[in-house]
C-alpha cells in the first residue's frame, strides 16, 4: 500500500475530509469519493435500465432502479412484519407507524426499544469496541 493510499484508508476511520470537490465544495474523505461525486454535476446518464429505458447518471442509481422491476422486497420491519424493496422505504415506514418505544440505528436498521442497546449495536457494527 502506497503512503498516500494508507493516509487516505486512516482518513476514513478518522473521518477526515480532505477531499473537496472543485464544484460544489462538497468535502470527502478519499479522491475516489470524489471522483464517485462528479456525474451528479453532469447532464450525461450513461446508465440505462434494460426493462424501462429510463437513465441515469451513476451506476448505482440504475442498480436501486432495479428493484422497481423485481418483486424481491429484501427488507422487513421486524415489529410487523411488512416487507420493502428500499431500507428508505423501510425507514419511512418505521418513522410513520413505529413512533412509540422503539429507536433504529441508521447504519444496519436494528432496533431495540432501549437506547443503550441501539448504541451497543453500534459500537459492534462500527468496530470500536
Amino acid at each position: 500500500m502506497r503512503f498516500r493510499d494508507l493516509t487516505d484508508h486512516l482518513n476514513v476511520h478518522a473521518n477526515i475530509k480532505n477531499y473537496r470537490c472543485n464544484i460544489c465544495d462538497k468535502a470527502f474523505r478519499t479522491k475516489q469519493s470524489v471522483n464517485k461525486h462528479m456525474p451528479i454535476h453532469s447532464d450525461k446518464r450513461p446508465f440505462q435500465c434494460k426493462l424501462c429505458d429510463k437513465r441515469f447518471k451513476k451506476q448505482s442509481i440504475l442498480r436501486k432502479h432495479s428493484f422497481t422491476h423485481s418483486r424481491a422486497r429484501p427488507y422487513h420491519c421486524d415489529m410487523c412484519d411488512k416487507r420493502y424493496k428500499s431500507k428508505e422505504s423501510l425507514r419511512v415506514h418505521r418513522l410513520t407507524h413505529h413512533k412509540r418505544g422503539k429507536h433504529y440505528c441508521n447504519v444496519c436498521l436494528k432496533g431495540s426499544s432501549l437506547i443503550r442497546s441501539l448504541k451497543t449495536i453500534f459500537v459492534l457494527k462500527s468496530g470500536l469496541m
